[in-house]
């Protein structure tokens, strides 16, 4: 008995460490992608603005370089290579923003399919080490027991029907069950004082 006692205290500490972790982890990595995500969704807009401006002004100054061509006219020429130099930049400061962007979203995609993996691996470590000798075991959330059912419907309908009857049963309180508005519990009146009751 001792050494089933230490034995599922141990079980007990490493799911908490491993619990504790993964917490740690996806709290660093959601914070850090919520972070990198909104600062590199600003800097695109503002990227995507400031091409977009220059854009303009590239276009505005080859119509006034068209309209007033001089041979000479060195100055405008200078000035519309330097904007689309600055143009060039910004388009490649947006490429290197999304595809800073598409690596976080890629970590973030790995680093929650790791978690899932452990989660796996944890929930299967516990079921090899609960066996039926244990008093533990693990049992989602929600979920009804089948047997139950069909034990108490043989019992009381003895006739070949107690299987479809425990079937309509357990479908209808696992209905009953994802409702989030349905309670097991009914509030009377009784002599002016209300009570619930089951």
């Amino acid at each position: 008995m001792a050494y089933k006692n230490r034995r599922l205290d141990e079980v007990e500490y490493r799911y908490e460490q491993m619990h504790a972790n993964f917490s740690k982890v996806t709290i660093g990595l959601t914070s850090e992608l919520i972070t990198s995500d909104t600062s590199l969704k600003e800097k695109e807009l503002m990227y995507q603005i400031e091409i977009s401006s220059r854009d303009i002004r590239l276009l505005e100054m080859e119509r006034k370089y068209k309209e007033t061509y001089q041979e000479g006219d060195s100055d405008l020429t200078a000035e519309i290579t330097e904007l689309k130099n600055q143009l060039e930049e910004n388009k490649e400061a947006l490429q290197h923003s999304e595809s800073l962007n598409q690596t976080l979203m890629l970590k973030e995609s790995i680093s929650n399919q790791e978690l899932q993996d452990a989660r796996k691996e944890s929930i299967s470590v516990l079921q090899d080490m609960l066996d039926g000798r244990t008093a533990l075991a693990i049992k989602r959330m929600g979920e009804i027991d089948i047997k139950a059912f069909q034990h108490a419907c043989s019992l009381k309908f003895t006739d070949g029907d107690w299987q479809a009857k425990s079937a309509q049963l357990c479908s209808s309180w696992e209905e009953h069950l994802r409702d989030p508005h349905w309670s097991p519990f009914k509030r009377v009146s009784i002599r002016g004082n209300l009570q619930v009751c089951v």
